[in-house]
């Protein structure tokens, strides 16, 4: 399932986050061209897959649910659904301090960044330290930053607040960065999300309307496109590297197959 926030859709993201964080930095250049999955008729069934995928190689930033990461402490608060993904909690009386968040173990560029952690607590006095969250790597052994959250910090009445985190990355590689909140086994603790920054330089092209009304095909299950379709795509790459022609962006019908 790779709808919206779902936990594929979330796989997939962070797959692609790792893929384009490496091959921005060890790239001028990278060029990505999406293939269309099945032979069609009428409107191409998967057109909001492959314009979800094209924007994720445009985005600044990238925010995950963390109901999906690892954790030690604490459980799900609910059980998510479209509108609601799962969010981490952590109680008093049930849980000891620990990691009630940690992972997802994910590409770090070299540089400057702030992490946004989506959180809220409730059950004791402002001035009480309820979380203390960071950005770390190397199995956890490297943390570039960390804070301690106070109940004061967040929201009356159980509203969410966004906690920011900035931090800076000197290693030129970083393979398992992790976003972990830490429970510091005071009140009701709830993390939502982690929102960081992201810096792809990746240029996505869909072959979708290329491919259309044409015999070129490729298998799901081989990764070896027949004669048609590679001169589909080195026509494409041709064109666009000598005239940035992109058929989808100037063609409203570009993805009607007759």
């Amino acid at each position: 399932d790779f709808r919206p926030d779902t936990p594929g859709w979330q796989r997939w993201r962070l797959s692609f986050h790792n893929w384009a964080t490496l091959a921005t930095a060890r790239s001028k250049r990278t060029l990505m061209f999406l293939y269309p999955a099945l032979p069609f008729a009428g409107e191409y069934p998967f057109r909001d897959l492959h314009e979800r995928v094209m924007a994720a190689a445009r985005d600044t930033s990238l925010t995950l649910h963390t109901g999906w990461f690892p954790r030690e402490r604490g459980r799900l608060a609910e059980d998510g659904d479209l509108d609601h993904p799962p969010v981490n909690d952590a109680i008093e009386g049930m849980d000891r301090e620990g990691y009630m968040v940690f992972g997802p173990y994910l590409a770090l560029p070299k540089g400057e960044g702030v992490a946004t952690f989506r959180m809220r607590a409730k059950g004791v006095a402002p001035e009480t330290p309820v979380a203390r969250i960071d950005v770390a790597y190397d199995k956890g052994k490297t943390i570039v930053a960390q804070r301690v959250v106070t109940a004061g910090e967040l929201g009356a009445d159980f509203a969410w607040s966004d906690i920011s985190l900035p931090y800076a990355v000197t290693a030129d590689r970083v393979d398992d960065g992790e976003f972990r909140v830490y429970y510091m086994g005071k009140g009701i603790v709830e993390v939502s999300t982690v929102t960081f920054p992201v810096v792809y330089r990746v240029e996505a092209y869909d072959l979708t309307p290329r491919i259309k009304g044409t015999s070129a095909w490729i298998s799901r299950f081989d990764a070896h496109p027949n004669e048609a379709a590679n001169r589909v795509m080195a026509d494409a790459l041709y064109d666009y590297l000598t005239t940035g022609d992109d058929p989808s962006i100037k063609k409203p019908d570009a993805y009607l197959n007759p």
